[in-house]
């Protein structure tokens, strides 16, 4: 399980997040999977996802207002757990 997180550092700032995997040019349009909250955002992805495959996790956080982002970013991997 991967989880990708990305919040603001200032109250100007509203950082969007997009995954894909292996893709060229990550965008709104072109993304796996994406977060566009207003505030913090953050996409986890399971090994079960149908989207799921190996390859190139290319990761996007684009601006809502260029020029004004200051942000943070973290990825956690974590081993996927069976439900028992």
């Amino acid at each position: 399980m991967i989880t990708i997180e990305t919040w603001p550092l200032n109250e100007l700032s509203d950082p969007d997040l997009f995954v894909g995997v292996d893709k060229e040019d990550i965008c709104k349009e072109n993304c796996d999977w994406k977060s566009e909250n207003i505030g913090p955002d953050m996409v986890t992805i399971y090994p079960d996802d149908a989207k799921f495959k190996t390859g190139t996790f290319c990761i996007a956080v684009l601006a809502f207002r260029p020029g004004t982002n200051h942000l943070g970013i973290r990825l956690v991997e974590t081993e996927a757990k069976p439900i028992q």
